[in-house]
């Protein structure tokens, strides 16, 4: 098999209007957290969107965005984004070079 190499920059979308939402665990709550990215933050939306599959299965794309909008400052930077090393980990771990999740 040929050797993945991803990097964040190859992995992000270049043009600034993909809309991006995951979970991160919040050791403050000790639980996960569903966000969003605005710019370069994370927000947390999880008074709006208790869990990702809420999210993914309910609301709309133009919803997501006006809750990322409007969502309070929440983590300063996009540090939190996955390493190359963790993203390859990952790929690798769940035997597949790539792997895309789309919404219809």
């Amino acid at each position: 098999m040929p050797q993945l190499t991803l990097s964040v920059q190859e992995s992000m979308p270049r043009d600034g209007h993909a809309l991006l939402v995951g979970r991160a665990w919040l050791p403050s709550d000790d639980g996960p957290a569903v966000i969003g990215v605005r710019g370069a933050e994370a927000v947390n939306l999880t008074r709006a969107y208790p869990t990702a599959s809420h999210l993914l299965n309910v609301a709309k794309p133009e919803e997501i965005s006006s809750a990322i909008r409007r969502a309070p400052r929440w983590v300063a930077s996009t540090r939190w984004l996955p390493t190359a090393s963790r993203v390859r980990a990952t790929a690798r771990s769940r035997g597949s070079s790539r792997r895309a999740i789309s919404r219809p």
